[in-house]
């Protein structure tokens, strides 16, 4: 009898063990919160490289210089631009502009308007991208 007594309380104590973690369903993270929908929708990301051969004296790179920014804030007036930055640290790339367009057609004409762009001085390379809609685009 003395041998079955810890045989009986062990079986006991995994009887209650078993009963306690099964008669509750487990809750996970993904079943309290449910999966939103990510939206996305298409933009045109235009990188503007510095064309190799830039041999233009101090004036003319200054009128060009100020033609390009003129264009971009032509492009917050007509209400296509969405992000611009310039690029300090790589002499190659040296902005990147993301515009709301409604095909490539009208990109290359927007980016075209630009006298950085049309004189040679910047190349542009026009790619289609999906940011994720946030609080940063529309």
């Amino acid at each position: 009898m003395a041998k079955l007594l810890p045989v009986l309380l062990l079986a006991v104590f995994l009887t209650f063990v078993i009963a306690r973690f099964t008669s509750k369903p487990l809750k996970t993270a993904a079943a309290e919160e449910p999966i939103q929908k990510t939206e996305s929708k298409k933009y045109w990301m235009v990188m503007l490289r510095s064309d190799i051969n830039r041999q233009q004296d101090p004036g003319t790179t200054s009128q060009l210089r100020d033609a390009h920014i003129s264009a971009v804030r032509n492009l917050v007036k007509e209400g296509k631009l969405i992000v611009a930055s310039p690029f300090t640290e790589n002499e190659e790339l040296q902005d990147v502009i993301i515009v709301e367009c409604k095909d490539s057609l009208e990109v290359v004409d927007l980016i075209q308007q630009d006298s950085a762009v049309a004189a040679g001085w910047l190349k542009a390379e026009i790619r289609p991208c999906w940011p994720a809609r946030s609080m940063y685009f529309k």
